[in-house]
């Protein structure tokens, strides 16, 4: 299959920017890019603030995804952990889609458009009020 390019582990096909189903897929995978550089700091702030929470079993781990909507992630849905909930909700909120799970003004939704919006991976943000807060200034 023909690739248009690859950064260090990121290959994006073809099927990404000619296939409509398949356009979701650059966003998603371009936020696992920018999570995997922070060495998954985002992601762990990420699931901090949305409250959602990991837990260890002896049989692995379950993910709440918390009490807000998340994103909409196919057979996974809800999806299983915190990096595919951070890739989905920033790649439901670049692409804006009427059928998406997260919702404006809520968590998901408000930490992907500070961290877009600022640049900032590591801000003080712990609490959906401080980002308010923050975004208020």
């Amino acid at each position: 299959m023909a690739y248009h390019f690859q950064v260090f582990h990121l290959k994006l096909y073809d099927l990404a920017f000619s296939d409509p189903v398949c356009t979701g897929t650059v966003g998603h995978e371009i936020a696992h890019v920018w999570d995997y550089r922070s060495f998954y700091v985002i992601s762990r702030y990420f699931e901090k603030y949305v409250g959602a929470s990991t837990f260890d079993y002896l049989v692995g781990y379950i993910y709440d995804t918390g009490s807000e909507a998340a994103p909409i992630y196919g057979v996974f849905n809800p999806p299983p952990n915190r990096r595919e909930d951070f890739a989905e909700s920033l790649n439901e909120y670049v692409y804006d889609d009427p059928y998406t799970g997260i919702i404006k003004g809520q968590s998901r939704w408000m930490f992907i458009e500070h961290l877009l919006s600022t640049g900032n991976l590591l801000s003080t943000i712990t609490t959906p009020s401080s980002l308010s807060e923050s975004m208020a200034l």
